[in-house]
Formats: C-alpha cells, sequence, structure tokens
C-alpha cells in the first residue's frame, strides 16, 4: 500500500488479496487488462485536456489584463478601473468558464479504439509536445496581441460616438464593447483550438 501512495498516480487493482489497495489508490480497475485503456485512452485525453486547459487558462486571463494594462497608459495612471467592477468579477466564475466545461470534459483528438491501437500517440505526452515552453509562450504571444487589438480597435471605433439625445457616449460604452470583444475573442480561440465537437459544447 505504501508504493501505491508514494507513486504520482497509483492504480490499484482489485483481487483476492482484498480490497486495500484499491482503497489506498487514486484509479481502481477490476482486471489487469483494463490498465491498457486507463493508459493509452484516459491517460492521454487527460494529459492533453489538462495541457490545453492550462494554456487556454492563462491566455483568457492575460488578454483581459492587457486591455486594463494599456487604458492605464491612457488615463495617465490615475487608478480608473477600465471595466465596470461585476464583469471581471464573473470573468472566471461565469462568463468564461461554461464554454470551458463543455469543451474540456468532451476534448479527444482519437477515438478509444484507434488510442488503445495505436501506442505510440501515447509518447507525446512524455516528449512534451502537448505542454512545453515554446507552447506556453505562444499562447501568451496570442494574448498578447488579442488584448491590444480589442483595446485599440474599440477605443478608436467607439471614440466620439454621439447618443440619440445628441450627448457624447461615454467611457463605459467603449469598455463594455472591449470586454464583449474579449468574451467573443476568448470562445472562439477555444472553438478554434478544439479538436472534438458535438452538439452540446458547441
Amino acid at each position: 500500500m505504501p508504493m501505491i501512495m508514494e507513486a504520482h498516480i497509483g492504480v490499484g487493482i482489485r483481487g483476492k488479496e482484498g480490497s486495500q489497495a484499491v482503497r489506498s489508490a487514486d484509479y481502481a480497475i477490476g482486471q489487469f487488462k483494463f490498465l491498457n485503456t486507463l493508459l493509452l485512452a484516459h491517460g492521454r485525453w487527460g494529459y492533453r485536456r489538462i495541457s490545453l486547459f492550462i494554456c487556454y487558462y492563462f491566455y483568457k486571463n492575460v488578454i483581459l489584463v492587457f486591455c486594463e494594462l494599456w487604458f492605464a497608459f491612457y488615463n495617465g495612471y490615475s487608478g480608473q478601473i477600465y471595466f465596470a467592477d461585476w464583469l471581471p468579477m464573473l470573468y472566471n466564475a461565469f462568463w468564461t468558464s461554461w464554454a470551458c466545461i463543455f469543451t474540456f470534459v468532451f476534448e479527444r483528438d482519437v477515438d478509444m479504439e484507434c488510442s488503445v491501437k495505436t501506442p505510440a500517440l501515447y509518447k507525446a505526452g512524455p516528449k512534451g509536445h502537448y505542454f512545453n515552453f515554446l507552447t506556453f509562450w505562444r499562447w501568451m504571444g496570442f494574448a498578447f496581441f488579442h488584448g491590444t487589438l480589442i483595446f485599440f480597435v474599440t477605443e478608436y471605433c467607439l471614440e466620439g460616438i454621439i447618443s440619440k439625445n445628441g450627448l457624447t457616449e461615454t467611457h463605459w460604452i467603449s469598455s463594455t464593447g472591449a470586454f464583449t470583444s474579449c468574451l467573443f475573442t476568448v470562445t472562439f480561440k477555444l472553438f478554434l483550438e478544439s479538436t472534438f465537437l458535438n452538439m452540446i459544447n458547441v
């Protein structure tokens, strides 16, 4: 049992010895033959999902921060907030969480049968193909570019718009437009990065 508890991921097999190994393990299987599917299909999918999730999670937060960062230059570091308080507060909790949940629950590049029959696919994980220094900073580069683009496009396109009352629209119009653009951008980016689409996540 100590061996299972010391492992990074412990897999217990229910057998004649009883269920002590199963109780101490992270994952439990009924027969040794299921280890193949657990490792080559579910393990590989899990690693791929978490790698994509980490990159995407940083991306969607950095894109929002860059909009606020550019605004700080324009307001002379006065402390004026760019977005209304409740919008960034609900950004991770509500606005972008549902798309993540429904996408990453189903995300997979190949089906289970293909994954088990082609063990060479498993090598991509240990070789760092899904998550490495270059991949992470490529996502951060996209976040910087998209955040910068969103800020300047909304600021200059919505600048000086006159309302139906003949008044110039306020700062909140452009900031809410930028926030909405951030939501559409990060959701569309998630859609582009997904390889498994169905009715639920679409």
